[in-house]
């Protein structure tokens, strides 16, 4: 196996409450060149919530039962032994510190439990109807496509919505007054830097939130280019005739140099993931397309061929990519630490979902990473209309939703039983190398992520995690 990835042995998993299942090189061919909908989902959301409270009031109605014991029966000891009061305040000190421990460790358990329950169908929701799909079930629905496949689902509000954002200070058109470009890195088939060049759901975005209603105007060319097109005279390395806000590449999987190419570009990066279980065949359906003249998904069989020839070293490229860009993060005693760093991580089911709020609360922090004047040096003007965001979030994710069925739509890829483990096992030592480095154990994992990247891609591996462990089919 390649070295980043880790043989098949005994795990545990990442996710609390979830128990652990039993237990080539691959070369590219070159150039990766809120209305019904909210009033249906919120109420279902509202209705799961009641559940999990009740749930979680239960847990800290134990808690406060736990509480009153333990002070009771320190007060006793206290009193039956005839201690001094330094002792007695010493043994309450110990005694707090036992309730202060159970507590947490009761909240944990609450948390974790509720959170599992939360996690919901998210590997192909355009082929699923997730709303059949049961964890629990042991053969549910995800193993086949739906029939009919799922529609998304349409708001009225936006159904001919359009972008009003008109920007005050568009890109610049004088070169010598252009400001240093984000790196948006990513696996290919994660929704930024396809081999088809379809389906580049990021840049789609960026150049809606930046340009507004001047999209499309031959001045301000292309916010967002791709590192491996070219033209002659005209665009080289993302250097083109006009202002460039994103790089999109696939380095390290395609090499790009890019720490030799700091001063073109700023050090924060934005990295576009997928789950790898979902990323892994979509770029084979793309490659396919860009360079054998398919025009979808191959079929099962040289799925099978292919995934058995290439998995694991997709994997750990995927991998790779990931904690290259992350880079080495400035701690005490750190000797070296990386110019670039991840500061946002586009994860593709955020857009690829129903939710309006979800799929929403991912392009505002986009928008926020790209134009944050506190973060990030020359930042570019971006809209932060409401009704913008919510329109660019519907479009998108309407639109790659039914482009999806026409060339995935046949059937889910399936792995084996192995492979599930080894992406599991990989997955979790990942999860548990940050957790130890970042010291996730006395945060709020969930609260923190809002802002921290570095806890977001540990939330996100979970669900990662989860979905694989739950929801992947595999072969018999």
């Amino acid at each position: 196996l390649p070295t980043s990835i880790m043989p098949l042995n005994k795990r545990q998993s990442a996710v609390p409450g979830v128990s652990s299942l039993p237990t080539s090189e691959y070369k590219d061919d070159g150039n990766i060149n809120k209305e019904s909908i909210d009033e249906t989902n919120h109420a279902d959301y509202d209705s799961d919530d009641n559940k999990f409270s009740k749930e979680a009031k239960i847990t800290r109605k134990e808690v406060r039962i736990a509480v009153i014991i333990l002070i009771l029966l320190n007060v006793g000891l206290a009193w039956t032994i005839g201690t001094s009061d330094d002792d007695t305040t010493e043994m309450a000190k110990i005694g707090d510190a036992v309730v202060e421990k159970t507590t947490k460790e009761m909240n944990s358990a609450s948390s974790s439990r509720t959170d599992e329950k939360q996690q919901k169908y998210e590997l192909y929701p355009f082929l699923v109807d997730s709303s059949n799909v049961d964890a629990d079930k042991a053969s549910s629905p995800f193993e086949t496509v739906s029939q009919p496949l799922p529609s998304f689902p349409t708001i009225p509000r936006l159904k001919d919505c359009a972008v009003s954002f008109v920007p005050s200070q568009p890109p610049r058109k004088e070169q010598d007054q252009w400001r240093q470009m984000f790196w948006l890195p990513s696996f290919p088939g994660s929704g930024a830097s396809n081999p088809t060049n379809k389906g580049d759901l990021l840049k789609q975005i960026i150049e809606e939130v930046t340009l507004g209603t001047l999209g499309g105007r031959s001045e301000y060319g292309q916010p967002v280019k791709n590192y491996h097109a070219s033209m002659k005279n005209k665009l080289k390395r993302c250097k083109g005739i006009s202002e460039t806000i994103g790089c999109s590449s696939g380095h390290p999987f395609v090499s790009t140099s890019p720490e030799k190419q700091i001063e073109s570009f700023r050090s924060e990066v934005i990295v576009t993931i997928r789950n790898p279980a979902t990323a892994i065949p979509a770029y084979f359906t793309y490659k396919g397309i860009a360079y054998h003249k398919k025009t979808k998904q191959s079929t099962v069989e040289i799925w099978k061929e292919q995934r058995d020839l290439h998995f694991e070293s997709s994997l750990a490229s995927w991998l790779e990519m990931i904690k290259f860009w992350r880079g080495k993060q400035s701690k005490a005693g750190a000797t070296e630490i990386s110019y670039y760093q991840t500061t946002f991580y586009f994860a593709f089911e955020d857009i690829m979902t129903t939710d309006i709020v979800q799929g929403t609360n991912a392009i505002r922090k986009l928008s926020d990473t790209l134009s944050n004047q506190d973060t990030v040096d020359k930042p570019f003007e971006t809209t932060t209309s409401p009704e913008d965001l919510e329109c660019i979030w519907y479009n998108t994710a309407k639109n790659e939703w039914n482009r999806q069925q026409q060339i995935i739509g046949d059937y889910i890829p399936t792995y084996t039983l192995q492979q599930q483990n080894i992406m599991i096992q990989n997955l979790t030592s990942y999860v548990n190398e940050l957790d130890e480095e970042l010291g996730s154990g006395d945060i709020d994992v969930a609260e923190d992520a809002k802002t921290n990247p570095d806890s977001f891609l540990v939330s996100l591996l979970r669900r990662y995690i989860y979905q694989i462990e739950n929801y992947l089919p595999i072969e018999a």
